[in-house]
């Protein structure tokens, strides 16, 4: 990502120069376009490799590579599922600049303030961010890695999984136990 963003820092200011005269605000948009569907690309075959790293015995760019093979066929659907699950932390993000709710004052006196609703609206805002779409974009994710194995006809392997889940479920040790006895 830090790469892609400054290589379109780069390439943006030439085109930000030459557009000035025609319309800023209209070539701006133009360019954002491009930059948002790779920006959306890139973070989806992140967020795969994340779940492939974790469900297989793949770890960095073995982990990226897999990810972008198991995507074919299936971008537009992981694409629009990273949108609409990052859609609404964006508007939350938004809605701090422009309502601006950063609290300047010492000690809890801004509890008291007249700022009290917007304080309450942050804590409520981040609080839903942090327990709810996070989790709920670690289950999608979780789900898209299933959904294009299957999409590929891939089998799961079920004993390094439950290796994994072992840690954090015992009983997945012990179902792993029957399924190898039948």
């Amino acid at each position: 990502m830090l790469a892609y963003n400054f290589i379109t820092f780069l390439l943006l200011i030439p085109l930000v120069i030459w557009f000035t005269d025609r319309g800023l605000k209209y070539s701006l948009i133009i360019l954002a376009v491009p930059y948002l569907i790779g920006f959306v690309y890139i973070s989806i075959i992140w967020s795969l490799a994340n779940v492939v790293s974790l469900l297989e015995d793949l770890k960095g760019y073995n982990a990226i590579k897999k990810s972008k093979a198991l995507l074919k066929g299936k971008r537009l659907l992981a694409s629009s599922l990273f949108v609409l699950i990052f859609l609404p932390v964006v508007v939350v993000q938004i809605a701090f600049l422009i309502i601006d709710l950063v609290v300047y004052e010492e000690g809890l006196r801004w509890l008291f303030s007249p700022e009290k609703v917007g304080t309450l609206y942050a804590i409520l805002t981040s609080g839903l961010i942090l327990l709810v779409l996070i989790p709920l974009g670690l289950i999608i994710q979780t789900i898209v890695y299933f959904v294009c194995k299957s999409y590929h006809h891939e089998s799961i392997d079920k004993s390094y999984l439950a290796n994994r889940l072992e840690f954090f479920l015992p009983a997945a040790a012990q179902v792993q136990q029957v399924e190898t006895n039948v």
